[in-house]
C-alpha cells in the first residue's frame, strides 16, 4: 500500500507486528504468529477447530464518521467473537485484512489493529496474521477468526421440536435502535446506551465459556441478523417451527424511551432490529427457566424464556398478550438486499 502518505505497506506491517508484540497476549495453541509467510496453529488432539470470518464495509456496515479506527476495530472483533460464542467455543487467533483508500491517516488504520487486538485479547486470544492493500473510496475491515472446542462438543444450529424451549442471552433491539440515532444525528438523553450497543456490542463468550458442557443446551445461533430472521435460521436446520410470547419479549430501559420518542413499536424494534450479537439457545423445556436464572445471577447479563420450539415446521407465531396467534417471517437484515 503506497498512497498514504505516513505510510508505506512495509511499514505499516511492521507497526501492525510491533503493537501485536508489545500486547504479549498468551498464543494459545500459536507456534509461529506475526512475520512469517503464514501462521502455524497446533490445536490440542482433544479438540475441534472452529473458523469463522466476517467483513466490515463502509457505508454498508458503518459510516466513518460515527466510528474512530479502535472503535471500528473493537466491532470487527466483536462480530467474529459473536460467532464463536454461538458454537460453544472460545477464540484462539485471528487474521487481519484491511483495504484502505486514500487520505486515511496511518494513526487511524493502526487504531483499527489495536482495536481488535485489545478486543481479542479480553478473550486470551491475538492476531497472528493478515493483509493490507490500497482500495478507491471505501475501507474494508475483514477478519478470519480461529477458536476451538472440546471435541464432538460444537453447539449447532439445531433444536429438539416439541421439547425445547427459546432461551435469548443479551439485549434486543438497542443496536438497531442505536444505529438509527446516529443517522438522525440527534442525541436525546437515551442515546448513549443505545449507540454503544451498535458500536460496541458483547459478544457472550461469557455464555459459551461458562456454559458449554451444559447438556440442557441443545443448539445455539448468534443474533446478527435480527430475532425473527435468527430464530427462524435454527428452526429450519431441525424441521421446526416456533411460537414467541410478545409479552416475554424483553425491552431495555434505554429501548422503552427510544421508541416512547419515535412512536416505534419496541415489540417490532425487537424481532427485527438485528446486530444484536445476542444468543438464542435452544433448551430443554424443563430446565431453561432454571438455566436463565443462573446465568442472570452468575454473568449479570439479561437472560429471558422467550417461547418454544414446536414441531409445526415452518409455522412461526408471536402469541400476544390476549393468546392470539400473529404470524411472523425473517424480517431482519439481508446484507445483499439491505433491510
Amino acid at each position: 500500500m503506497t498512497r498514504n502518505p505516513k505510510f508505506s505497506e512495509k511499514e505499516l506491517l511492521r507497526s501492525f507486528a510491533r503493537m501485536i508484540r508489545a500486547k504479549r497476549t498468551p498464543a494459545r495453541g500459536v507456534v509461529t504468529g506475526v512475520g512469517d509467510d503464514t501462521a502455524v496453529l497446533r490445536p490440542k488432539p482433544n479438540e475441534d477447530i472452529l473458523v469463522t470470518t466476517d467483513i466490515l464495509v463502509e457505508n454498508r456496515h458503518f459510516r466513518r464518521r460515527w466510528f474512530t479506527g479502535f472503535e471500528l476495530g473493537w466491532r470487527l472483533a466483536a462480530v467474529n467473537l459473536s460467532d464463536i460464542a454461538a458454537m460453544g467455543g472460545r477464540p484462539d487467533s485471528g487474521l487481519l485484512s484491511l483495504a484502505i483508500p486514500p487520505g486515511v491517516s496511518g494513526d487511524y488504520i493502526l487504531a483499527i489493529e489495536r482495536g481488535v487486538r485489545d478486543h481479542l485479547a479480553k478473550y486470551g486470544a491475538t492476531v497472528v496474521g493478515g493483509n493490507v492493500s490500497g482500495i478507491e473510496d471505501i475501507i474494508l475491515c475483514d477478519l478470519t477468526l480461529v477458536g476451538s472446542c472440546p471435541r464432538g462438543r460444537a453447539w449447532h444450529r439445531k433444536c429438539r421440536p416439541g421439547r425445547d424451549a427459546i432461551l435469548v442471552v443479551g439485549r434486543l433491539g438497542e443496536a438497531r435502535a442505536g444505529l438509527d440515532v446516529l443517522e438522525r444525528g440527534v442525541r436525546p438523553s437515551f442515546a448513549p446506551a443505545l449507540i454503544r450497543s451498535f458500536k460496541r456490542p458483547q459478544p457472550r463468550l461469557d455464555v459459551s465459556g461458562r456454559f458449554r458442557a451444559n447438556r440442557a443446551i441443545h443448539g445455539a445461533i448468534d443474533i446478527s441478523d435480527g430475532l425473527s430472521s435468527d430464530v427462524i435460521n435454527l428452526c429450519e436446520k431441525s424441521g421446526a417451527g416456533c411460537e414467541i410470547d410478545a409479552a416475554a419479549l424483553p425491552v431495555s430501559r434505554p429501548l422503552r424511551a427510544y421508541c416512547a420518542h419515535y412512536s416505534r413499536d419496541p415489540i417490532d424494534v425487537v424481532m427485527n432490529g438485528g446486530e444484536d450479537y445476542a444468543l438464542i439457545l435452544a433448551v430443554d423445556r424443563g430446565k431453561a427457566d432454571g438455566l436463565a436464572k443462573k446465568i442472570r445471577s452468575t454473568l449479570r447479563v439479561p437472560a429471558h424464556v422467550i417461547g418454544r420450539f414446536t414441531r409445526e415446521p415452518g409455522v412461526y407465531s408471536l402469541v400476544d398478550p390476549h393468546g392470539r396467534h400473529h404470524g411472523f417471517v425473517q424480517g431482519g437484515w439481508d446484507h445483499l438486499a439491505g433491510r
